[in-house]
C-alpha cells in the first residue's frame, strides 16, 4: 500500500451511487486539481467494483452490509482515518469547478455549510414528546444547523470513542429522527448535536446549485437532481454544460491514477 499522503478526500457510497462515485473522483482530480489521497466508504459494494477504485489508487474502506447507506458517514469518524491530518468529505452528489486544494488551508476543528434550519427542525417533537424536550435541555437546538454533505475536519477530534458515541446518539434519538422522511434517521441530525461548535465555510465555496455563481467551487444537488439520476432536469438539459462534465468524467473513470 502506498504511504499516505498530508490530506484525503472521502466519499461514501452503496451500489447505488457508483457512477456518482467514479464521476465525483474525476470532477475532483480534473475540475478540482485535487493532488492529495482519495478514500471511498464502500457499503456493501460488489467485489468488482471495489477493484474498479482501488486500481486508480484510491484507498477502500468497506464496511458493514447491514448498515443503512444515511448512517455510514459515521465511518469517517473511526481512528483508519487519522492516518491523515484532514479529512474533505463530499457526499457523491457533488461536483467541482476548479481548485479546491486551498480549503486544506482553512483553519478549525470543523467546517461545514450551513443550513436554513435550525438543529430542532431536524426532528419530530410530535414523535415523542418526552425525548425531544429532554434532548433541547441537553443541547443547543436553537443553532442554526449545517449540511453534513460537505465537511472539512482535523482528524485529531477523532477519539476511540467517536463511532460508538455517535451510533449511541442515533439509537437515543431515534424516535424524533425522521430526516428528510428517512425511518430511523439520517446522520445530520446526530452530526449537529454531536459537533455543535461547527464553523461556516466562506460564503459560495459551497454552495447548492441553484445559489451557485461563478465564485462556487463545490456544487451539491442534492440526490434527487444529480446528473445521473435527472439527466433531463432543465438546468442540465438546457445548458448540457454540467451534464457533459459529469458525463466525460464518469467516462474516463478507467484512465485516471492517484500515484
Amino acid at each position: 500500500m502506498k504511504e499516505p499522503k498530508k490530506y484525503v478526500l472521502a466519499l461514501a457510497c452503496d451500489n447505488n451511487y457508483v457512477n456518482e462515485a467514479k464521476a465525483l473522483i474525476g470532477s475532483a482530480i480534473r475540475e478540482g486539481k485535487w493532488k492529495y489521497d482519495i478514500c471511498l466508504i464502500a457499503n456493501n459494494l460488489e467485489k468488482e467494483k471495489i477493484k474498479e477504485f482501488t486500481d486508480i489508487g484510491v484507498y477502500v474502506k468497506d464496511v458493514d452490509a447491514s448498515e443503512h447507506s444515511y448512517h455510514i458517514k459515521y465511518h469517517l469518524f473511526t481512528e483508519y482515518f487519522k492516518k491523515w491530518e484532514k479529512v474533505l468529505y463530499v457526499d457523491c452528489d457533488i461536483m467541482f469547478s476548479n481548485d479546491i486544494n486551498f480549503l486544506m488551508d482553512f483553519d478549525g476543528k470543523i467546517f461545514c455549510d450551513g443550513e436554513a434550519n435550525k438543529v430542532a427542525v431536524f426532528f419530530e417533537r410530535d414523535r415523542n414528546v418526552e425525548v425531544f424536550d429532554n434532548m433541547a435541555s441537553e443541547y443547543n437546538v436553537d443553532k442554526f444547523g449545517f449540511n453534513s454533505g460537505c465537511m472539512l475536519f482535523k482528524t485529531s477530534l477523532i477519539t476511540s470513542h467517536t463511532f460508538d458515541e455517535l451510533h449511541s446518539l442515533r439509537e437515543k434519538y431515534i424516535s424524533i429522527n425522521h430526516h428528510t422522511g428517512i425511518e430511523g434517521g439520517g446522520d445530520q441530525p446526530i452530526l449537529n448535536l454531536y459537533f455543535n461548535d461547527w464553523i461556516q465555510f466562506p460564503q459560495k465555496v459551497v454552495s447548492f446549485w441553484k445559489k451557485c455563481d461563478h465564485t462556487t467551487r463545490v456544487f451539491h444537488f442534492t440526490r434527487w437532481f444529480t446528473p445521473e439520476k435527472n439527466p433531463n432536469y432543465l438546468p442540465f438539459s438546457n445548458h448540457g454544460i454540467i451534464q457533459n462534465i459529469y458525463n466525460k468524467n464518469l467516462k474516463e473513470f478507467p484512465n485516471l491514477k492517484l500515484w
